[in-house]
């Protein structure tokens, strides 16, 4: 792994050197949470908008998630935009928020509730759109896998 690119409260995110994929890195108190959002990832394979998976493992009391390479987030461009640097309108922003919503739908229909929406969990890249960071997301009440309060996810996207 050559280049951090990104870290949160439970973990880092590296990129490999070809830049082909990314793995994220569960910080010592969660790997719980990193095997729940393996979990996600594996029920929405195959979905338009979501990182292709490709491993998960656990070593020496840590735990990693291998998945696709996609680019930089809305949170970045908006960044570059506002300091005048790149060419990130207002027509690519409710462009790249309207591409947002059929992944929403899509990962709803499936049964999974996001939870943490914004700017740094949406990327954009030359292949469209996609949703990262499954990290806060819950089952929906009418899932095969839902064992919590539905009310947890009131205000939650």
């Amino acid at each position: 792994m050559s280049q951090k690119v990104g870290f949160g409260a439970h973990s880092n995110v590296y990129k490999d050197e070809g830049g082909r994929f990314v793995v994220k890195w569960a910080l010592p108190d969660s790997v719980r949470q990193l095997r729940k959002e393996n979990t996600v990832y594996l029920r929405l394979q195959g979905t338009p908008g979501i990182l292709k998976h490709y491993s998960y493992g656990e070593h020496s009391g840590t735990a990693y998630l291998t998945l696709e390479y996609a680019g930089g987030s809305l949170l970045s461009m908006l960044d570059m935009a506002v300091r005048g640097i790149g060419c990130f309108d207002c027509l690519d922003l409710a462009f790249t928020i309207a591409s947002t919503l059929p992944i929403l739908v899509s990962i709803h229909m499936q049964g999974v509730i996001h939870g943490d929406i914004h700017p740094g969990n949406i990327l954009v890249s030359s292949s469209g759109v996609k949703l990262i960071d499954f990290g806060s997301s819950r089952f929906s009440r009418d899932s095969p896998n839902a064992s919590f309060n539905y009310a947890d996810t009131y205000g939650r996207t």
